[in-house]
Order: C-alpha cells, then sequence, then structure tokens
C-alpha cells in the first residue's frame, strides 16, 4: 500500500458528479496542490459558491518528476 501511495503523489485527479436529479459530488485523490489550497468545484443552483473536494488521500499530490537539490559546492563547478 505506501508503494501505491508514492506513486500515486505525483498524480491528481478532482472529479464533479452530477446525478439527473441534481444531486452532486466534488471527490478529488488528495487534498490539493499544495497545503492550505484545497480542491474545490465550482457550484451554482441559484448562488455561485466554490465547494471543496473530499479528498481520498490526505496529503498534496507533487509535481513529477520531482528535481533533487543540487549541492552548491557542485552547482558552482558545473556552472
Amino acid at each position: 500500500m505506501a508503494a501505491t501511495r508514492r506513486k500515486l503523489r505525483f498524480m491528481d485527479m478532482t472529479y464533479y458528479i452530477l446525478r439527473k436529479d441534481g444531486a452532486y459530488a466534488g471527490v478529488s485523490l488528495w487534498d490539493g496542490y499544495e497545503p492550505g489550497k484545497p480542491h474545490r468545484i465550482a457550484v451554482h443552483d441559484g448562488a455561485r459558491r466554490a465547494e471543496k473536494t473530499v479528498a481520498l488521500h490526505a496529503g498534496t499530490s507533487q509535481e513529477f518528476p520531482p528535481f533533487p537539490q543540487v549541492p552548491a559546492d557542485r552547482l558552482k563547478e558545473i556552472s
């Protein structure tokens, strides 16, 4: 499970589900793209608003590929 979750951190999906009777839901793989900024969906049922999605996993997704930090001394050598 932990290996799968490590691979999934590079993916992110957000879905908006709407039934014929008007019921709706917003779901996402992660809480958001960065801490403090959750995924949201737009809703308009007489009033415009943004609602937070329900996340499958806690935490945030990451960009792919992650770039390693280059040590300062090595950076000077290659510059």
